[in-house]
């Protein structure tokens, strides 16, 4: 009894399996990007694109793991882009 009520707790609130501890919750779809030859002008499809969604925010720790596209990274926390980016990207 006492391993579950003191150890339980610890476990639940305190172990952090994977990932980030500022991210409480990740979503994630499959989408198709459109773009545009720009030769041709042809409509290019692409169907291998994932959209990750977070609740919570960890944008410095996000652009510096491997496979994350940074130039399609958005964040919508100001003072998190104020302190990742600067003043003039917080604008």
């Amino acid at each position: 009894m006492y391993l579950k009520n003191e150890f339980e707790p610890l476990i639940l609130n305190q172990l952090q399996l994977k990932g980030f501890p500022e991210i409480a919750k990740v979503t994630f779809s499959k989408y198709t990007a459109h773009d545009y030859c720009s030769k041709t002008g042809e409509l290019l499809l692409s169907d291998d694109n994932w959209l990750i969604e977070t609740d919570g925010t960890a944008l410095a720790k996000i652009l510096t793991m491997n496979k994350v596209d940074t130039t399609r990274t958005v964040s919508n926390d100001c003072l998190e882009i104020l302190k990742v980016f600067g003043v003039e990207a917080a604008r």
